[in-house]
């Protein structure tokens, strides 16, 4: 059998994906980057993945190496950068990373939702209102971020009351760092 190209690999690892085969999606994917010439989207996948697998560290790490060797700050990749640190715990980290976001693009919603998240986990509420609010009247109603937002609204309001927990409700459900 001849030997697969990195654009052979990432079509199969992408296959592997979706019919839950992790294991042969990672060995395809960690082949497909390490060739010379491999596509760009084999080492954004592999970060992925690694992300979907809870290997924060490494994803991290691949998700690095793929906005240093494009030369360009991609919103999309930088985001999912933050997701990891945020849920590697490096609130710091994730801010960073989706202040640079927010830079390029003010009105992206996951990162006004989750960096209004971090900002509320740091004691920071009356900022994460305020983003919070933003990113209302910035988005249209349909769309997902926009009912996150008010609602977690309405809860931040609950805790000026004092009849919420704050680490309750600034612990989003689980999130996958890839699916925003």
């Amino acid at each position: 059998m001849a030997e697969l190209d990195g654009e052979e690999l990432l079509v199969l690892a992408r296959l592997d994906i979706e019919k839950g085969a992790f294991e042969g999606a990672l060995s395809k994917l960690k082949a497909a980057a390490s060739l010379s010439g491999a596509p760009p989207e084999a080492a954004l996948e592999l970060a992925r993945l690694y992300a979907q697998l809870r290997l924060f560290s490494k994803a991290e790490a691949q998700f690095v190496k793929v906005l240093d060797s494009s030369g360009r700050d991609y919103p999309d990749v930088r985001f999912q950068l933050g997701m990891v640190r945020f849920e590697k715990g490096d609130i710091a980290g994730a801010i960073a990373c989706w202040d640079k976001v927010l830079e390029a693009d003010a009105g992206y919603p996951p990162a006004l939702y989750y960096y209004s998240v971090a900002l509320g986990r740091i004691g920071r509420r009356e900022e994460a209102r305020t983003r919070l609010a933003t990113l209302v009247r910035l988005v249209p109603s349909d769309n997902l971020y926009h009912g996150k937002a008010k609602e977690l609204l309405g809860t931040l309001a609950s805790l000026s009351s004092g009849d919420t927990d704050a680490d309750t409700v600034m612990k989003p459900e689980a999130s996958s760092a890839t699916q925003h």
